[in-house]
């Protein structure tokens, strides 16, 4: 299983190496349903409202109405792997990033393709993250700001030692081009970023292994590691200090 998502509180949406999706039911342990379409693995999943997309080996995405378990459309255009996928939250555009460099955009009414940018001149693009009319992505140890509107990259950051393996961008101020990101590689770092300064502003390290999943909102933070941990981390303001105080919590599955 490369990701997870979960679509209400009892059941999660599973994308795997067997090129299926799956729902999965929480309450009786049991595979609810599974989704067939993809002709290589599923790498990429996200899940907006009733909409989900899934990228895959076969160099596709595909648009899918989960309520109904309905394939809605599938996105041809890329000529590599589609390793990264995303939405907006009003799900009427999906942008897809690949291993032939490019990040495309797609309508989620008609399923063709609006735009293509030329993201990378050296490697793939193995994550994408969209939000209020920008998105950040990654090819190798780089990450890239984009202006969605003007299809310009507005900044580049780069402090990884390895490939940047996942991304998560909010943007407070879309006028001033003002908000926060958060990045993970292959080098286990997880690192926290105002997108108006050059440098990030915290460096987080615990993990012994490569990280693949991270999600955050304004106090804690959740990394998946194929070190097999679960890491939250809990972000606190000291009255006394006024900085910030990370406290973690490590989740193990039983062997």
């Amino acid at each position: 299983i490369w990701c997870l998502q979960f679509f209400t509180k009892h059941l999660i949406l599973s994308g795997s190496y067997d090129s299926t999706i799956k729902i999965w039911n929480l309450r009786t342990n049991t595979c609810a349903r599974t989704l067939f379409g993809h002709e290589g693995p599923v790498w990429a999943l996200v899940r907006k409202d009733v909409m989900m997309v899934t990228g895959s080996q076969d160099k596709t995405a595909k648009i899918w109405e989960i309520r109904r378990c309905r394939l809605a459309h599938t996105l041809k255009g890329h000529s590599a792997a589609v390793f990264a996928v995303d939405m907006d939250d009003d799900c009427t555009i999906v942008i897809t990033g690949s291993a032939d460099r490019s990040i495309r955009i797609w309508s989620v009414e008609s399923g063709r393709s609006l735009k293509t940018i030329w993201a990378s001149h050296t490697t793939s693009i193995m994550t994408v993250s969209y939000h209020r009319g920008f998105f950040a992505c990654s090819a190798g140890g780089m990450i890239f700001l984009w202006n969605l509107k003007t299809a310009t990259c507005i900044k580049k950051f780069h402090e990884h030692e390895k490939r940047v393996e996942k991304l998560q961008l909010q943007i407070t101020n879309p006028e001033k081009v003002e908000g926060l990101m958060v990045s993970a590689g292959k080098d286990g770092m997880i690192k926290y970023w105002d997108i108006t300064k050059d440098r990030s502003i915290q460096t987080l390290k615990g993990h012994k292994g490569q990280i693949n999943c991270i999600q955050f909102d304004e106090t804690r933070m959740a990394t998946a590691s194929a070190d097999g941990k679960i890491r939250v981390w809990d972000f606190h303001i000291s009255s006394k200090t006024d900085t910030n105080v990370v406290r973690v919590k490590d989740y193990v599955a039983p062997t």
